[in-house]
């Protein structure tokens, strides 16, 4: 039996003459994170979303760490408040939940849409 071995891209990396100057200039700059170009990116994403601020962060799971924090102080949350999510997430959503001193309430989801039962809450 041959097994194939074709190989399965999940995308194409193509990078330009445009994001190449950029990545240039980042690496000129010394500053990989927290630069120009970051403070930049959180002008114009906050001007995009109509707010005063923003911050950019390196992930998914920091950025919800970041939010759940700032839930915490601006609510002044003292006890351990409970979040509702779903087991049927990843796993940085939970771990996020536990570190910044929430805890996590699991409710079942609907097989068909595979989001939370809403009279399960």
């Amino acid at each position: 039996m041959k097994i194939n071995k074709r190989r399965i891209s999940v995308g194409c990396l193509e990078i330009g003459k445009r994001e190449r100057k950029g990545i240039k200039e980042v690496l000129d700059s010394g500053r990989i994170s927290e630069g120009v170009k970051t403070c930049e990116l959180e002008k114009k994403w906050a001007r995009f979303v109509g707010t005063k601020y923003c911050v950019a962060t390196s992930s998914g799971t920091a950025a919800l760490i970041t939010a759940l924090t700032a839930l915490k102080y601006l609510y002044k949350l003292e006890k351990r408040p409970k979040i509702i999510t779903t087991p049927l997430t990843y796993v940085s959503v939970v771990n996020a939940i536990v570190l910044t001193g929430f805890e996590p309430v699991f409710v079942d989801i609907d097989p068909l849409t595979f989001c939370i039962k809403p009279d399960a809450i």
